[in-house]
């Protein structure tokens, strides 16, 4: 610092002045000189004030000068991110403009200052739009690497950025917040698609903490942010969640994707129509399911939603408790604005539509009649009128798109069943109907069977009739219908969970079944019924046998599971030793016991095609978890085996207290095993599964050596366990009845999660 002239030393008292200035910002002095500025309030005579000028790595603070010492006041202060143009005018003269008002800066730091000044407001504004930075006028060559806008690191630079609003909203950065969010950035950096947020973390906030001051300088860096494309929030009991961030999401010009999921009682979701009205939102997909919107709010975020100026395709409003007036709200603005949006995936499932609801639906399809790109419709448990809906679907019929339709848990009245047949008929493009629990009878469902059948474009279909009654004469029809066309392989997926076909109805089933060429993913979990099944052992072991099948689920509950005697297990099992095309099976829930899995255990070291198993809920011994565990080291293809929770329970149960201790200690020792083998497995495998369809295949070898070097850093959470989503919808059937709605399958688009189970 320049000291020349009595007016440019600083005492002893300026010194602490300064000091205690930058320790009331928690902030340190990274440049300062004495300026001389103009001052021009009098026309008539122009005065030139001597002025110390402070830069910090946030702020600016000019102070003024008395006869002696300074000021002790600050004259200016402003944040960085207030500056909107820098002119230079000479080598010794600048000007820093702000929103409100300007520095003048006669210096010969001049050129010091600026620098610091550019070199402090890069690192902050890395996410920052193009159109928020500030300009520079004038001979620029000096500075012209700091005016460029970083390209490297934003998420990096996310984090400078929320720092420095704190720093602007004087407040102290919170420390678990940034770690939360450089994890994220740190995953995002794993991926080459879309950088997600989650926010589920604000849930260990202390209440008084998640509506103040803390998470308005995360909403305001959200406000410019250019590195995350998806925020998600889920399980947040948090009421102002909705609202809060909606002022983010309605500013920003880089979010594609929002997911604000049973946040409890939330009571903001009509902050989302304004936010929805932003022109340059890229939004694409907005999940607001389990949230219980009321119709009030549904009033403006319909309101938003008719306003939408950009192509939202995917819109999740399942579980909202949303009434007919709310849905007559909803559909209206749908189709009040179908010229923007380009709704692909619409999920309206456990809200109650009624009659007049249904009339709406349909009055909205035939309004898109022509325009309708609707692909996938999750229509389950709406109280719906199906016939009705039906009948309009087959009336739009034009529709290129429609693919994927689901009215499970909607209950059918004598002749609707019909509606659906002509449908499976007409529809080209369909490859997924899921009727679950729709109080449809065997007959029935061979009807709408033969239909699928008949039509010639229908291929890879899937078909999802659970909890249905499928009496011996239905079963019958079924099986004459797969005779019929055994030559057909469009049927690629067949769900016939409780149907309460039992032993002899499921016996014929499986023997029809080996006429359907194309099947991959078959699942007859709970139809089994008390009492042996030895008799129908060949029948039911013969599924092991089909040529493509990839999937199998025979999974059992209290009331309905498999029983076989000890001298009939191996003839079970023993076509596992051959087969080499099921790369999945779950017999969770049939308690075969350790006799049993030491069996299939033996079978599995030496099947050479298994990828996925599910044995959970077969009161099985940690011997036989161990023994399952040498099995998939030998097999060396065994990457995914569910860890058997429940029966890891009954274990602990059972120990006696002086035991529980040492036994605790084994089943670590085994998690760790077998978590050290899938892994091993994985890594020498390169398996990853296609989740739309549940196949594994192998990736290349360029494809696994990628694969293996980005899992390094996660290896405790990425590659111990590969979580198989082949059976992502029927697994959660597993712990609620079939009777219940069943989940949209929409989520099986989405990347391949890798998690630890």
């Amino acid at each position: 610092m320049s000291k020349s002239g009595s007016c440019r030393t600083l005492t002893q008292e300026d010194r602490c002045f300064l000091d205690d200035l930058m320790e009331s910002v928690g902030e340190e002095i990274n440049e300062m000189a004495w300026i001389r500025k103009r001052k021009t309030k009098n026309k008539k005579l122009l005065r030139i004030e001597d002025r110390i000028l402070v830069v910090s790595k946030y702020r600016i603070f000019t102070v003024g000068k008395r006869k002696g010492s300074l000021k002790k006041k600050i004259c200016r202060s402003a944040h960085l991110f207030e500056i909107t143009k820098i002119i230079r005018h000479e080598m010794s003269h600048i000007e820093l403009i702000f929103k409100n008002f300007k520095i003048d800066i006669l210096s010969e730091k001049s050129d010091d200052l600026v620098t610091t000044i550019l070199q402090n407001y890069q690192v902050i504004i890395e996410g920052f739009p193009d159109e928020s930075l500030l300009k520079f006028e004038g001979d620029s060559e000096k500075f012209e690497e700091l005016l460029k806008k970083p390209t490297n690191s934003l998420g990096k630079g996310f984090v400078e950025t929320y720092k420095a609003w704190c720093n602007c909203f004087q407040m102290k950065a919170n420390q678990f917040l940034i770690d939360q969010i450089s994890e994220n950035i740190l995953q995002n950096e794993e991926k080459a698609e879309q950088k997600i947020l989650d926010l589920s973390f604000l849930s260990r906030f202390p209440k008084e903490m998640r509506g103040g001051k803390a998470i308005k300088p995360l909403v305001a860096a959200l406000m410019h942010n250019q590195h995350f494309e998806e925020i998600y929030i889920s399980t947040l009991n948090w009421k102002q969640a909705a609202s809060v961030f909606s002022t983010a999401i309605g500013c920003t010009k880089k979010i594609k994707k929002v997911t604000f999921s049973d946040l409890g009682i939330c009571d903001g979701f009509k902050s989302f129509g304004p936010a929805l009205k932003n022109p340059l939102l890229p939004l694409e997909y907005l999940d607001l399911s389990n949230n219980s919107i009321s119709e009030k709010e549904m009033k403006h975020l319909a309101k938003g939603l008719e306003n939408m100026e950009t192509g939202l395709k995917h819109l999740n409003l399942s579980n909202n408790s949303l009434n007919s007036d709310s849905i007559t709200k909803l559909l209206d603005a749908l189709k009040n604005n179908n010229h923007h949006l380009k709704i692909e995936h619409l999920d309206l499932s456990n809200n109650k539509f009624q009659r007049s609801g249904s009339l709406q639906f349909g009055l909205f399809l035939r309004a898109l009649k022509g325009k309708m790109q609707l692909s996938h419709l999750n229509l389950s448990n709406c109280s719906l009128d199906l016939g009705m809906v039906f009948e309009t679907i087959i009336e739009v019929s034009s529709n290129k798109n429609l693919q994927h339709i689901d009215v499970s848990n909607n209950k059918l009245k004598k002749n609707d069943f019909q509606s659906i047949a002509k449908m499976c008929q007409k529809i080209t493009t369909l490859k997924h109907l899921s009727i679950n629990h729709c109080n449809l009878k065997g007959e029935k469902i061979a009807i709408i069977l033969e239909k699928i059948f008949k039509n010639k474009d229908l291929s890879e279909f899937v078909f999802r009739a659970g909890s249905n009654i499928i009496s011996i004469e239905g079963i019958k029809k079924i099986q004459s219908l797969f005779k019929k066309y055994k030559n057909k392989n469009n049927l690629k997926e067949l769900l016939l969970d409780d149907c309460q076909m039992e032993n002899k109805g499921l016996s014929r089933i499986c023997k029809s079944i080996q006429y359907l060429k194309g099947l991959e993913r078959l699942s007859l979990s709970m139809n089994f019924s008390q009492g042996k099944t030895d008799k129908y052992l060949s029948s039911i072991s013969s599924l092991f046998e089909i040529e493509n099948l990839k999937f199998l689920r025979l999974a059992g509950n209290k009331k309905s599971h498999m029983t076989f005697s000890k001298n009939h297990l191996n003839d079970f099992f023993q076509p596992l030793m051959t087969n080499s095309t099921l790369k999945g099976l779950d017999i969770s829930g049939n308690k075969l016991g350790d006799g049993c899995c030491i069996v299939l255990a033996n079978c599995l070291s030496l099947n050479k095609g298994l990828h996925s198993l599910c044995v959970d809920g077969n009161d099985i011994t940690l011997k036989t978890i161990q023994k399952l565990i040498w099995s998939s080291k030998e097999n060396q293809m065994l990457f995914d085996i569910k860890w058997p929770k429940m029966d890891i329970d009954q274990v602990l149960k059972k120990a006696k207290k002086r035991d529980k201790e040492s036994v605790l200690e084994q089943i670590t020792d085994l998690k760790k095993k077998m978590l050290k083998t899938l892994e091993s497995n994985y890594r020498q495998g390169g398996i990853v599964i296609d989740e739309a369809f549940g196949i594994i295949t192998s990736k290349s070898p360029k494809s696994k050596k990628r694969t293996k070097k980005k899992a390094r850093p996660y290896s405790m959470k990425v590659s111990r366990k590969v979580t198989s989503n082949i059976n992502s919808s029927w697994n959660k059937d597993r712990e609620k009845k079939t009777c219940k709605s069943e989940p949209s399958d929409t989520s099986s688009d989405s990347e391949t999660k890798i998690s630890e189970n």
